[in-house]
């Protein structure tokens, strides 16, 4: 990690310098993105037409919005004090991520501010918000207005915090953003729920086979399962402040658990699948929450369908393996020994899998060498333990 920089044209920095400093703006144009892109002119001018880089939006090294065309009218001009929320994006992590990046300034304002205002990510959107965004607003400041500009809007007072915390190194947040979060955020939501809990992908997000008998085998340890897609904020983090141990699919949802943990919990993330990597997410629990969670890769074998590109594959869980490290860390008892499915239970799999148009299920071959070696080696190793007996 790099040193902190009061340069707003360098990456945001979970040490501090421009990340953690407050520009006042006085009669600043807010300018959204004209078309969707990954990297788009879009974001504050100020009252003399220079461009104000501490509004940009930054992904890890990349500043995904660069200075826009001074526009030729501004029709809208917007009263009062308010709070650069930056680009919102529909997406739930992006939204988690960088639509609450600049929220730590609200333990900082003398003056409270009339509300956030925000540019669209993508300009089909319009100004449209969500629940979800509202609410978790709402949990840093509750009541406070959400404002999406459409089109350029010059500011009465525009109070632009730098980006605290996103993708990338600033994925640990700067100390003033960790401390607004620790302070603020969801401090009036009581733990509820049980003390064992499993965390289940969202429905959408399901990218692999036997989920529904690693659900039943960890029911048998105690473990309650609860699906985040289809419940509030609200009651997502009733639910994560009151779990002392947690398995969790890998999802959006770590991101919204780490807002709420704490060291004395336990956690245990299952890759969603072998390629992904989870590494935003297990420095998102270490530097809230002060843990240290378990990362497990629960895939065994790995289909494709016959119809069906063979990249586009869907991973079978291998309950042996993902028992033997849950059992290994202390999430269920020693020596526990789960099997895995069966000829019968796979073929139930499959049919309740969706999207049977696309073809039969077809092992890679891939995983079929894989499997392959794996036999070999586990048959060389009982060789080896009845050789050593044998001398014995």
């Amino acid at each position: 990690m790099s040193e902190p920089s009061f340069d707003p044209n360098t990456p945001p920095n979970p040490g501090g310098g421009w990340s953690e400093q407050i520009t006042y703006l006085r009669d600043a144009v807010a300018v959204p993105a004209s078309k969707g892109a990954f990297i788009q002119p879009a974001g504050i001018l100020g009252n003399d037409g220079q461009y104000r880089p501490e509004g940009a939006l930054w992904r890890k090294f990349r500043c995904l919005t660069t200075r826009p065309e001074t526009p030729p009218h501004v029709h809208e001009r917007l009263p009062g004090r308010w709070l650069w929320g930056g680009a919102l994006s529909s997406d739930l992590e992006l939204f988690l991520l960088e639509g609450t990046a600049r929220l730590w300034a609200l333990e900082h304002l003398g003056e409270p501010v009339r509300g956030v205002l925000y540019i669209p990510k993508r300009p089909r959107t319009g100004s449209h918000t969500t629940g979800y965004q509202q609410d978790t607003v709402n949990l840093f400041a509750p009541g406070l207005e959400i404002r999406v500009a459409t089109s350029p809007v010059q500011v009465e007072e525009l109070v632009v915090p730098g980006q605290g915390f996103g993708h990338g190194d600033i994925i640990r947040g700067t100390g003033k953003f960790r401390a607004a979060i620790q302070n603020r955020f969801a401090r009036d939501i009581s733990p509820d729920g049980p003390d064992k809990l499993y965390v289940q992908a969202p429905r959408a997000d399901r990218r692999y086979l036997g989920e529904e008998h690693l659900e039943d085998l960890l029911s048998l340890q105690g473990y309650q399962s609860f699906r985040p897609d289809t419940r509030d904020v609200t009651t997502q983090i009733a639910r994560y402040k009151a779990a002392a141990e947690i398995v969790v699919a890998e999802s959006t949802a770590v991101h919204l658990m780490a807002m709420v943990s704490r060291p004395d919990q336990r956690v245990a993330i299952l890759k969603s699948h072998k390629s992904r990597k989870i590494g935003s997410k297990y420095a998102h629990l270490r530097h809230f929450g002060g843990l240290k969670p378990i990362n497990i890769d629960p895939i065994g074998r790995e289909w494709f369908r016959s119809g069906l590109p063979t990249a586009q594959t869907i991973g079978e869980i291998d309950h042996n393996k993902v028992g033997s490290v849950l059992s290994e860390e202390g999430f269920i008892p020693p020596d526990t020994n789960w099997p895995g499915l069966t000829d019968a239970e796979r073929k139930e799999a499959f049919d309740a899998y969706p999207g049977r148009e696309a073809g039969e299920f077809v092992e890679t071959p891939l995983s079929i060498r894989r499997r392959i070696r794996l036999l070999r080696r586990r048959r060389r190793a009982k060789r080896a333990a009845l050789q050593t007996l044998r001398e014995d």
